[in-house]
């Protein structure tokens, strides 16, 4: 959107920018993988199984997955006498900071125990705890509350923050309780609960893809710095699980993994919420915060990518469709739990998300095409396709979809801009009859939903050159809206050496799915050339052909199918960009 492919560029910029970035050819990715499962001075009871696997199994996902075995660093119940301790824990930290340089991607997960305790006079806790992270040789006082070998939150955050602020780029990765808050709720059966506080009715979160609040390893927002992403197993309302096969969130990061789905970090979390996860129903709602289109390390964006089998009833389908390039008669190939091969299937027809199948042995878990994806169709072909086959038609009952257009003077170019909060200058316009947009013009969209039923809403930016936009929401960055709930986006044009016709898309479905059919891990890491050598699609005849694949005189303006409120919906308004 703010990127350029040779002498064309994208007609668009978004308000929250894209973690690109221009990398130094020398940048490396490094990931430290802490593990605690074995507490010498607790209880019996706290000891935990999962965590040692976690750190295996993630270790090995991420080396096949193409990163080095060379930058993964471990530190485990087996790595030394005395595990590990504060202060392994601690060293392994501050030598992670020594070594990472400029553009560095560092990851760091913890799996074990989290807790409470109450935090020091002074601090900015708002409900004076802080969250902890409990080492081999914590500790409890009377009162059950972690008192001694544990690492805090504000200590987690000093070495986040200590690495942005060297620009390096920071992925933290929790599978803890009171990851992202406090967490209180009902535990799985045969799971056990990752805190040390069992106190306290609990409630769910509700099922629902949650971006938290930003606040992890803060760095001046004047000064240069390295981005953030965070991963949380459970957010307030809910209690991560462990089980003698790995913790449940870790599980659903590793197959997420192995299904490939590292076209960036969105990518990957859509992966983890979908039936590629697995997560199962009692499983706390994950928190996500930070830059989602940041790439996955170093990992490869173009490894073949898996997708679940899901069984309901005499239906068998691909967790997958056209908007991943899945068309009816392609052949697929079964596999097992261990991606064992255990025969081959024929798609039967495709839709959005989702794909029929005509057969599948009783243990195939995941499928993948036999030959590998027509890497000459881009993601905005992708998206076309898919708007093309869902051809809900418009119904404006169930979805209400505003714009209104700023044009700030030059001088005001570069100013903010707030999704949530539209200019007084900003006048409403129709987005079936646009004017022609110039660099600095301010697209102001606002989404509602009128209708009965819930829906997963998609906006997308399909450019001219093939790449696949998606802007945050506001003022929850979720794609599914419940009756009555409202989401907003904010757009900025940017400068074009001719005239280009673009689309901004909307999709919508009635929510069928525990976490919502989130669209925007199309927005491939791998579209935008320049971030260390990555590929990018070459500009071709796809302005026409959008033009005319997504002619809105057969979907606009016409309630087909489910009554309003129920429908499927499926609409491209074209954006023409000048000079």
């Amino acid at each position: 959107m703010a990127r350029t492919r040779g002498p064309a560029s994208l007609g668009l910029l978004l308000a929250l920018g894209l973690w690109a970035g221009a990398n130094a050819a020398s940048a490396e990715s490094r990931a430290l993988l802490i593990g605690v499962g074995r507490y010498r001075d607790l209880p019996s009871e706290f000891r935990l199984a999962a965590p040692e696997q976690d750190v295996a199994r993630l270790g090995r996902a991420l080396k096949v997955a193409g990163l080095g075995e060379a930058g993964i660093e471990t530190i485990s119940d087996d790595d030394s006498p005395a595990g590990a301790s504060r202060s392994a824990i601690l060293e392994r930290l501050a030598t992670l900071e020594a070594q990472a340089r400029a553009d560095d991607r560092v990851l760091i997960y913890f799996s074990g125990h989290g807790g409470q305790r109450p935090a020091a006079p002074g601090s900015q806790e708002p409900d004076g705890l802080e969250e902890v992270w409990l080492a081999s040789d914590a500790t409890l006082n009377a009162q059950g509350q972690p008192d001694g070998g544990f690492i805090a939150d504000h200590e987690i955050a000093a070495a986040v923050a200590r690495l942005r602020a060297r620009g390096v780029d920071v992925w933290l990765v929790v599978d803890a309780c009171y990851a992202a808050g406090v967490t209180r709720g009902r535990e799985a059966p045969g799971a056990q609960a990752k805190t040390v506080s069992r106190g306290g009715a609990g409630r769910r979160g509700s099922d629902s893809f949650e971006t938290g609040e930003p606040g992890f390893g803060a760095v001046d927002s004047q000064q240069p710095g390295g981005r953030f992403v965070g991963f949380y197993a459970a957010g307030d309302g809910g209690l991560a699980l462990a089980t003698d096969r790995g913790s449940v969130f870790s599980n659903a990061l590793i197959r997420s993994l192995d299904a490939g789905r590292t076209r960036s970090l969105r990518d990957l979390a859509a992966g983890l919420l979908s039936a590629d996860g697995r997560l199962g129903p009692d499983a706390p709602r994950p928190v996500f915060e930070g830059d989602m289109d940041s790439p996955v390390l170093d990992l490869t964006p173009g490894r073949q990518r898996r997708f679940a089998v899901v069984r309901r009833g005499a239906d068998i389908t691909l967790a997958a469709g056209l908007e991943e390039g899945v068309v009816s008669g392609d052949r697929v190939v079964l596999e097992g739990e261990d991606q064992s091969v255990l025969g081959y299937g024929r798609v039967t027809s495709a839709g959005i998300g989702r794909s029929g199948l005509d057969a599948a042995p009783s243990g195939a878990v995941a499928a993948r095409a036999v030959s590998s994806p027509d890497q000459s169709r881009s993601p905005a072909e992708r998206v076309a396709a898919a708007i093309a086959a869902l051809g809900g038609g418009w119904a404006p009952d169930g979805l209400s979809v505003g714009a209104r257009l700023d044009r700030p003077s030059a001088d005001r170019c570069g100013d903010a801009v707030d999704a949530a909060a539209p200019p007084p200058t900003a006048q409403k316009v129709s987005l079936f009859v646009l004017p022609g947009l110039r660099a600095c013009d301010r697209l102001y969209i606002e989404m509602a939903n009128t209708g009965r039923a819930t829906l997963d809403v998609n906006l997308l930016y399909l450019s001219a050159d093939g790449t696949v936009i998606g802007p945050s929401l506001h003022p929850t960055d979720t794609v599914r809206l419940a009756p009555g709930e409202k989401r907003s986006a904010a757009l900025r044009i940017v400068a074009e050496r001719n005239v280009v016709v673009e689309r901004l898309a909307v999709l919508a479905v009635p929510a069928a799915t525990r976490f919502p059919a989130d669209l925007r891990y199309l927005a491939e890491m791998s579209s935008r050339p320049g971030a260390r050598g990555e590929p990018g699609y070459e500009p071709a005849s796809l302005s026409a052909w959008l033009a005319d694949a997504l002619d809105g005189r057969s979907r606009r303006g016409a309630a087909l199918g489910p009554p309003p409120g129920q429908a499927s919906m499926a609409v491209a308004f074209p954006i023409v960009v000048l000079p």
